[in-house]
């Protein structure tokens, strides 16, 4: 039983995890067409959040730096 619940919260979590994800990625596409930035701002939001659920999810990480990159915060998103 233990091992269903523990199965099921992972699965809870994965969901959260790419919830986020493609939040912040959709958000970082559509900042092309932001002039002031605030969509890279929100994108970078949720992109921490999918780290936050799962640091051990590369993608998540990777969708962060991709966003710090184009928020022209390259140092930061060489880091990653």
């Amino acid at each position: 039983c233990s091992h269903a619940r523990e199965t099921g919260s992972n699965l809870s979590k994965k969901r959260v995890e790419k919830a986020w994800l493609i939040e912040g990625l959709s958000l970082a596409e559509k900042s092309e067409k932001d002039e002031k930035g605030d969509n890279l701002i929100e994108a970078l939001k949720c992109c921490n959040n999918a780290v936050k659920v799962n640091p051990e999810f590369s993608c998540s990480h990777a969708s962060r730096g991709y966003t710090l990159n184009k928020m022209g915060r390259y140092d930061e998103a060489l880091k990653i």
